[in-house]
């Protein structure tokens, strides 16, 4: 399952370049001393219009007190050269479903799964989450169940019609009950242990 679209909660930290020249430090210095408190944080600058460095920080919101009060250089405080907010990191993409925007989850079959299997049990699942959160408006946008259950049934509308041509064409040219039973039994049975094995084991 694949999930894209919406926000993604991190810390801004937007540095001051003006503020941090004055206490002579540079943006680098102050990502390393950011760093050194949780080395498993990943962070990265964003350049601002006004010249703003924004400094993203995928950490909690319980951090913001913190890192306000980190200690970037003697006598000087993360505070006093930046702004730090709980918000989330820029977006460089979205999704649009039923011509509206939103969080989507792509969900994909394992390999040598049924399609329609995935289908009913991700429908099952959803209406479980449509039951926990009511203010959620969750929808279907795209779906291949529609068109593999179309195909299956014209397969088998196909199927129906050439038994019965195949009976009549016996009928009239051997007129024989039996071979007409025979064929009418052995070709579906034959249709349907060639697709048995033509299928992937899970």
């Amino acid at each position: 399952m694949e999930v894209f679209g919406g926000y993604q909660s991190a810390i801004n930290i937007a540095l001051d370049p003006l503020k941090a020249k004055k206490y002579g430090l540079d943006f680098n210095k102050v990502a390393q001393v950011i760093t050194a408190t949780n080395k498993d944080m990943p962070m990265g600058f964003l350049k601002g219009r006004e010249g703003f460095f924004t400094l993203t920080y995928y950490g909690d919101k319980a951090d913001v007190g913190a890192l306000k009060h980190l200690v970037v250089a003697p006598n000087v405080r993360l505070q006093d050269i930046a702004d730090v907010t709980w918000s989330y990191k820029k977006r460089f993409s979205g999704y649009m479903g039923n011509g509206r925007s939103g969080i989507a989850l792509a969900i994909q079959r394992a390999p040598g799964g049924s399609v329609l299997d995935v289908s009913k049990a991700a429908r099952r699942e959803l209406k479980i989450l449509q039951a926990q959160y009511p203010r959620i408006d969750f929808q279907i946008s795209d779906t291949q169940r529609d068109l593999i259950e179309t195909a299956n049934t014209n397969m088998l509308e196909a199927l129906r019609d050439a038994i019965i041509y195949t009976l009549i064409v016996l009928l009239f040219f051997l007129g024989n009950f039996r071979a007409i039973i025979a064929a009418g039994l052995s070709i579906p049975l034959v249709f349907f242990v060639s697709a048995h094995e033509s299928t992937p084991v899970p």
